[in-house]
């Protein structure tokens, strides 16, 4: 169950920001082949 704890911690998160944030710094990000999914995006919102 370490996963659910490290879930619940936040580890998971942390370490993609950390990873993004060295790769930023080094240059190596190609953002040409990214991809977004439905957890991460926000549905627009559309007035009644």
């Amino acid at each position: 169950m370490r996963g659910a704890a490290w879930n619940k911690a936040g580890v998971g998160e942390q370490l993609h920001l950390l990873l993004l944030k060295k790769l930023r710094s080094a240059k190596k990000l190609d953002w040409s082949r990214a991809v977004i999914g439905s957890p991460q995006a926000r549905a627009a919102r559309r007035d009644p």
